[in-house]
């Protein structure tokens, strides 16, 4: 009860309003942290200044000033299965909402620069109803898996040029998974399941550098620990047999690290690159949804043997100031990280590259910034090793992405 509690508090406004995952773009990480960043095509382990930056670089927060800033975000994927069972359907039309929020004191008098906030990480959801199974019934596909995080950080500004930083995610992911919940055919070993919420704290760390190299150019870099969850404490309804406690495992957020170099070819304009490494193949393996207790599982559960690959990411943005007006754009580009044959509906984190616009104004104290993102179309023909749907099922999805973030400054 107590890690539901406080769960529910990262997760109030880190997560959708309703409830609902942000859906993956790079494996199951949003491309961009906050409006500024996703107008960029989620470049700025170098240069992003604004409260976001502790969830990207924290030692990017000396070059913020002290500031209050809330992010708003709506994704709209777009998902279509089509397999040779006479399955060709789009799933649901689900909106998800979220939000970010984030305090930074920075008293230039001190090189010591604090801040917190809560952050949206990722997610995934696909919905599929009326799907013709290899049983011959018809059913339905569903899963949801969220993840928000409370950030504490800290950054030290060493000399003018160089700053340090570290920060600490306090995680609360919880999931949700339908796999043909009303099919059962004891001759074939299949069950179909329900699978309710299952959730899990887990913890992570954050260290970051950033250099000005002069007035040009900047470097940072950034490397992220792993965050591991093991999801219990809700039920799982198994088709002819009953419901039972329920526990998931196999499934976490990955290590990452990443590098950026921002550069200013003139005063007004900046371009920024970085290159980032996320380590999916350790993070996201077997993934096991256990009915404790239920007569005829083993400790495996349903085995789904997913082995994602690593992923390497590429951002490239680009942000024009003209007065107090900014115009950005961007490009992110990370090979799809899911196998070919480990494929299927409730997993389908396939998205790879992503079109970005912003914009953004200043007057005052107060900053108000917009991101666009486009996921361009992505299909997958695979082959699922359980022969869930055949040979070449194919699933595509494209996506938009808006982000509306104000800041006050102090």
């Amino acid at each position: 009860m107590k890690r539901r509690i406080g769960g529910c508090v990262v997760l109030f406004l880190g997560l959708s309003l309703a409830g609902a995952p942000a859906f993956a773009t790079n494996g199951v990480n949003m491309i961009g942290v906050g409006a500024k960043n996703e107008g960029m095509g989620g470049a700025g382990v170098a240069t992003l200044d604004d409260f976001n930056a502790m969830n990207k670089n924290p030692a990017n927060l000396t070059l913020t000033g002290t500031q209050a800033g809330l992010d708003f975000a709506i994704l709209m994927p777009r998902l279509h299965h089509k397999d040779q069972l006479g399955n060709d359907k789009d799933a649901e039309s689900i909106n998800y909402y979220m939000a970010n929020v984030g305090y930074v004191k920075n008293d230039k008098k001190s090189p010591l620069v604090y801040g917190v906030g809560i952050f949206a990480q990722g997610g995934m959801g696909a919905h599929f109803k009326d799907i013709k199974t290899v049983f011959g019934t018809t059913d339905e596909t569903y899963s949801k898996i969220e993840f928000g995080k409370l950030v504490p950080a800290v950054a030290y500004r060493a000399t003018p040029e160089l700053s340090v930083g570290a920060s600490v995610g306090i995680g609360y992911s919880r999931l949700q998974a339908k796999l043909f919940p009303n099919t059962v055919v004891m001759a074939a070993g299949f069950m179909g399941f329900d699978l309710k919420t299952v959730d899990d704290m887990g913890y992570n760390g954050k260290v970051g550098v950033n250099y000005q190299v002069n007035k040009m150019v900047s470097i940072g870099a950034q490397y992220t620990s792993a965050t591991k969850f093991t999801y219990d404490g809700g039920k799982i309804a198994v088709k002819g047999l009953g419901e039972y406690d329920a526990e998931v495992r196999g499934f976490g957020w990955p290590s990452e690290y990443g590098v950026g170099v921002g550069v200013k070819p003139i005063d007004n304009l900046t371009v920024a690159v970085d290159v980032s490494r996320m380590n999916w193949k350790n993070a996201v393996k077997t993934v096991n949804v256990v009915p404790k207790s239920a007569p005829g599982f083993t400790n495996d559960g349903y085995a789904f043997n997913l082995n994602w690959k690593n992923q390497t990411v590429y951002a490239l943005g680009l942000d024009y100031n003209i007065m107090n007006y900014n115009v950005r754009a961007g490009y992110n580009y990370g090979k799809n990280p899911v196998p070919n044959d480990s494929m299927n509906p409730l997993f389908p984190a396939i998205q790879e590259q992503h079109l970005t616009l912003g914009f953004g104004w200043t007057t005052g104290p107060y900053t108000v910034d917009v991101g666009y993102a486009y996921g361009l179309e992505k299909e997958v023909t695979y082959t699922n090793t359980t022969g869930m749907f055949g040979s070449n099922t194919t699933t595509s999805m494209h996506q938009h992405g808006l982000h509306v973030q104000g800041i006050y400054k102090f």
